[in-house]
């Protein structure tokens, strides 16, 4: 699986062994490693390794053919010195630290330092680490049978499972980051308010198990990195966890979600993207129960804005218009309308919406549009529609059905407007509302679009 981290097989890859130091004062014992039987007991053994390799087992002899690794050194009486070097140091450090406070987290990071040592991959290390295991054994009384144990146990499960332990999942830091990249391409990092939260969840990658442990002999930190069931246990948490703290009542009245349309809008886009993974299995089985999750709360929320929507325009008209039968300024287009009249007419571009969900004109805009085309305050700018080309002759045709009010006829009044003719009503338009020229409505002046008379 491709990713951004790279694999090496043991045949395409080669840290070479380092001399490790040792502290606290070493020196090595008259006649070492001759001193005494355990040390002869290692000696004995390293030096039957270095003669029996690669060929002691199937797997050094794979490893060694790496073109990356001199055989001759481990064939060396050098490296077997050094096994044997490496397991007194360790003996000495021990006696050094064992009656410490913190002597089982120093003395293990020494033992793994050690090991390191060895380099990657590794040869000789199996005898250094059960000559260390016989040589804490035979010295259990000085040590003491508690530490000594824990000592043990520690260096057995560096290379065998212990009884009780769980058995290790092998682990593709590529397939983690791949089943991150999955949640993060259908969570609704678009919709608000979640859109200030895309940055913060790009740039992490949430693997790491546990608080990374610093080794101040090998001087680097190591960590537990999570298996690929427990991310996604992760997620589903973290998806709930997110989708939970949005409260929507709260965003309105805030104020916080100032374009509900466009919200609205967000959320079906985030619910079909959602529903479109979902449809090509694009998620494993666990992974679907945080989609499910994303989908049903993206679903629910587009619900709850699409019944509040209208009742929030209904409260913005009512709030910002003009109440009825109130507005007795003269009417410089047509004396015999009165602008409660007029509004009534105009309204119908607040309450209906463009292509891209917003109102041709808001309902400030609206009052601009009257206040400079019917009271004759030329000062104000002539507000512009939010209307694409192609709604041109749906605009125009409410201008077109006003100008056949104006044309018609009342009982004992006469025309409704006297002086009506279609430049003027074009000009209603073109003068008054920053969109398009004469010519352009002049062509397209005639009836059009949904429009009804105000009762």
């Amino acid at each position: 699986m491709k990713g951004p981290f790279l694999e090496f097989t043991v045949e395409s890859f080669h840290i070479r062994p380092f001399q490790p130091l040792v502290f606290n004062d070493y020196k090595p014992q008259v006649n070492f490693p001759n001193c005494c039987p355990n040390h002869k007991a290692v000696m004995e053994w390293a030096a039957k390794f270095v003669e029996e390799f690669p060929n002691c087992c199937e797997a050094h002899r794979i490893m060694a053919k790496n073109p990356l690794i001199d055989i001759t050194y481990y064939k060396s009486d050098a490296f077997a010195i050094s096994i044997v070097n490496r397991v007194s140091y360790t003996e000495h450090h021990i006696q050094k630290r064992i009656e410490q406070a913190n002597w089982y987290e120093d003395i293990t990071n020494y033992i793994e330092y050690i090991i390191s040592s060895f380099g990657t991959p590794s040869f000789g290390d199996h005898v250094y680490s059960k000559s260390l295991i016989s040589l804490i054994e035979s010295r259990q009384d000085e040590i003491g049978q508690s530490k000594a144990q824990r000592l043990i146990d520690y260096i057995k499960g560096l290379y065998e499972q212990l009884p009780g332990e769980p058995i290790a999942e092998e682990i593709d830091l590529n397939e983690l980051y791949h089943v991150y990249q999955k949640w993060l391409s259908v969570f609704p990092f678009t919709v608000q308010p979640f859109d200030k939260l895309k940055d913060r969840f790009t740039n992490i990658f949430p693997v790491i198990a546990e608080e990374p442990v610093y080794n101040p002999y090998t001087q680097f930190s190591k960590f537990r990195v999570v298996t690929k069931g427990k991310l996604i246990e992760w997620l589903i948490d973290k998806t709930k966890e997110i989708l939970k703290s949005v409260n929507s009542v709260e965003l309105l009245q805030d104020g916080l979600v100032k374009d509900t349309n466009a919200h609205r809008i967000d959320l079906l886009n985030g619910q079909h993207k959602a529903r479109q993974a979902a449809l090509f299995n694009e998620f494993s089985k666990q992974e679907n129960h945080y989609v499910q999750v994303i989908t049903k709360w993206l679903s629910n929320e587009e619900k709850y804005y699409k019944a509040v929507m209208p009742l929030l325009a209904a409260k913005r008209i009512a709030k910002t218009s003009t109440p009825p039968v109130t507005d007795d300024r003269p009417n410089v287009f047509n004396e015999r309308m009165h602008l409660d009249e007029v509004r009534r007419w105009f309204i119908q571009l607040a309450e209906n919406t463009s292509k891209d969900g917003k109102p041709f004109l808001t309902v400030e805009q609206l009052e601009q549009f009257i206040e400079r085309a019917f009271v004759g305050n030329t000062e104000i700018l002539a507000p512009t529609l939010n209307a694409t080309d192609r709604e041109k002759g749906k605009i125009v045709g409410l201008f077109h059905l006003f100008y056949d009010y104006g044309n018609s006829h009342r009982p004992k009044v006469g025309k409704v407007d006297p002086a009506a003719t279609a430049e003027k009503y074009i000009r209603l338009f073109t003068d008054n509302l920053d969109r398009w020229t004469f010519d352009e409505v002049k062509n397209n002046f005639r009836r059009g679009g949904n429009w009804k008379k105000p009762t």
